[in-house]
């Protein structure tokens, strides 16, 4: 390259580039945008071919019919999926290119026209040596079942299957993933059988999630699992003991929506427990206590869902963080944890007791309650609780009043006695050391309000440029998560704002008279600057579009 083309516009660096650093550029983009960068030359289509990542997503036309969408031509969008797949894999199966990851997402509505095609494709990646194997296939009536040839890959070390059978018997010894570290299974029969023979086929395995999966009276996790530190059970059915004896377990998380009564035993991982997350509405009081004074070395404490339990004691010298959302209106949790750091508490009736917790070491707070549901004097041990932290110039108030929302960045600034004249509004208040745009990002997703009002300490010039920057030139912090990538941000609520403008406070005379103005003209003084914007929202459209991604 001369000299001069360094800095001519003319000029393609980035196609110069080694192909392990265009690779990584390409997982980095969606897969919709991945594929078309074949069309940009012939380098970037031979990148295209070599590249070790495969992720394919069909929805089946077949399967809209039959909720009476016919907006489409199915066969056609359906057969020209399948034949992009089938050559796609045969090239690189005929090149001797290697396969990394294949991720296949399927929503079919004949199980019998896929089933060839799948089998196919699963025997070309397992000859491909792949690594990462993730199958989500959703049909009309049945599973897919998975071929014999993919439990005997010995390369595979993160297996992620939904809505499949792995077709097993007790004669097969069919299972070789002796490289695996991660096994996610998701809407499946499993039974002691099949979970034993993985655990004794499988000695790497770091990891184990059963996601709504059917058939398990029991899980019993062995000693021998010395790689085991993360166990996740969510939505089983049926299921009446675990018992792990892995001794390196870290993680436990549970979520029991069923109203079988379920037996947890994690002795054996008392020493090495550092994360318990439990979501079970069947667990007592005795069962609770039980299990916490089995594991004392927990630092990261979640309960959601206690209804069975009226009191509870946490009492830890480890504790860091505790989070109780959703628990029995009644419950009373007494909690001696002199080192916590973060407490979440999320509950529209429950009432938590602030004279329990020390307050000493916090750093992070996150409460969330309904106004109307607690009394006066909770209210009053709450600003009491408050005022108590060091750091409470760091926690913003959040106040949500039918389809209005006020955010006030500083706690400390921040009179909460005006709040409870919104009572008979009952409110939703959120307090909060997250940050502001963190904050609107959680109201947004939830709902579209009418206006966002910010109260602030500083001049308005400066929070109307803070809630233009949030609300027009704000990136949405989940572009830069590395290599998490997410095919659909459905999450975003930026692209259903239409626009907004700032709103007259006086307004007109039902306005000037409202609860929700009274409220925030109260801090209209001298002291503090109130901005208040009216959103417009564009109306919430469904498509039913075909959709395959490659």
């Amino acid at each position: 390259m001369n000299f001069s083309d360094v800095y001519s516009d003319n000029v393609d660096r980035i196609s110069q580039l080694p192909e392990p650093i265009i690779h990584h550029i390409l997982s980095l983009l969606p897969t919709e945008d991945a594929v078309c960068t074949s069309f940009l030359s012939k380098t970037w289509r031979r990148m295209w071919s070599t590249f070790p990542v495969i992720d394919f997503r069909l929805v089946d036309g077949k399967y809209f019919a039959k909720h009476g969408i016919k907006e489409w031509d199915a066969e056609t969008s359906k057969y020209e999926f399948l034949s992009f797949v089938e050559e796609s894999l045969k090239r690189r199966l005929v090149q001797d290119f290697s396969i990394d990851k294949f991720r296949m997402y399927i929503l079919f509505g004949d199980l019998k026209d896929f089933t060839p095609w799948m089998d196919r494709w699963l025997t070309i990646i397992t000859e491909r040596n792949v690594k990462e194997l993730d199958l989500t296939v959703l049909v009309c009536s049945g599973d897919y079942s998975l071929p014999k040839v993919v439990l005997g890959a010995k390369s595979i070390y993160v297996l992620r299957l939904s809505g499949c059978n792995l077709n097993l018997n007790v004669a097969d010894s069919i299972i070789k993933f002796l490289q695996l570290q991660e096994l996610h299974l998701e809407r499946m029969h499993v039974d002691e059988w099949m979970i034993q023979t993985f655990t004794s086929s499988c000695p790497l395995i770091e990891f184990l999630e059963l996601n709504s999966c059917r058939g398990l009276d029991s899980l019993c996790l062995p000693s021998s699992l010395l790689q085991l530190n993360k166990v996740v059970l969510s939505a089983w059915r049926g299921l009446k003991i675990v018992l792990i004896e892995a001794p390196n377990l870290i993680h436990f998380d549970s979520m029991n929506t069923s109203t079988v009564p379920c037996e947890i035993n994690l002795v054996a991982c008392s020493k090495s427990l550092r994360k318990l997350s439990l979501f079970c509405v069947t667990m007592t009081e005795e069962e609770f206590q039980n299990l916490m004074s089995f594991t004392p070395s927990v630092e990261v404490l979640e309960l959601y869902r206690l209804d069975r339990c009226s009191r509870i004691m946490i009492s830890s010298q480890n504790l860091k963080r505790l989070v109780l959302k959703d628990c029995n209106k009644w419950l009373v949790a007494e909690i001696g944890t002199p080192n916590l750091l973060s407490v979440e508490h999320t509950s529209y009736e429950m009432y938590l007791s602030f004279n329990s917790i020390n307050s000493a070491h916090l750093r992070e707070v996150d409460l969330e309650f309904c106004l109307a549901s607690h009394d006066i004097g909770w209210f009053t041990k709450l600003k009491e609780f408050l005022t108590s932290f060091t750091h409470s110039e760091n926690f913003s108030v959040v106040v949500l009043c039918s389809k209005n929302v006020s955010i006030h960045a500083k706690l400390r600034e921040f009179l909460l006695l005006p709040l409870y004249a919104l009572v008979d509004l009952n409110p939703q208040v959120i307090i909060s050391s997250k940050t502001s745009i963190e904050l609107i990002d959680r109201v947004f997703q939830r709902f579209h309000p009418d206006t966002l009002s910010l109260i602030s300490t500083c001049p308005c010039i400066k929070p109307l440029e803070f809630l233009y920057e949030i609300l027009v030139e704000q990136e949405d912090p989940r572009e830069n998560s590395g290599s998490r990538r997410k095919d659909v941000r459905s999450e975003d609520w930026r692209p259903n704002l239409g626009g907004f403008e700032i709103e007259n406070l006086e307004g007109v005379e039902e306005n000037r008279t409202s609860p929700w103005k009274a409220f925030l003209n109260s801090y209209s003084t001298s002291a503090y600057w109130t901005v208040a914007l009216k959103l417009e929202w564009k109306p919430m459209k469904i498509s039913y579009r075909p959709f395959f991604m490659f």
